[in-house]
């Protein structure tokens, strides 16, 4: 089926909720990400199969952290379409 970041990002932050996991703590949320972060260099650097597991956590938490601060998709993506176009 077709990746669409907004019906994943609802589904991410609802996932939150139903396990009574953190949704306001950003800070937390950063140490979460940082620790995704570094099992996916840990896993890239062994050649581990699970490489792309830990690149899905991070965008789990990335777009978990950009719904608890209320920035849309759509936000993201039009800023990502501008830097990837050079817009000023």
């Amino acid at each position: 089926s077709e990746f669409n970041t907004k019906q994943i990002q609802e589904r991410i932050y609802r996932n939150k909720i139903n396990k009574g996991f953190n949704t306001t703590d950003i800070p937390k949320e950063f140490c979460y990400l940082y620790a995704e972060v570094a099992e996916a260099f840990e896993a890239f650097r062994k050649g581990e199969s699970n490489f792309g597991e830990e690149l899905a956590d991070i965008a789990i938490f990335l777009l978990g952290i950009a719904k608890i601060k209320k920035i849309t998709t759509a936000s993201i993506s039009t800023t990502i379409t501008c830097i990837t176009s050079n817009c000023t």
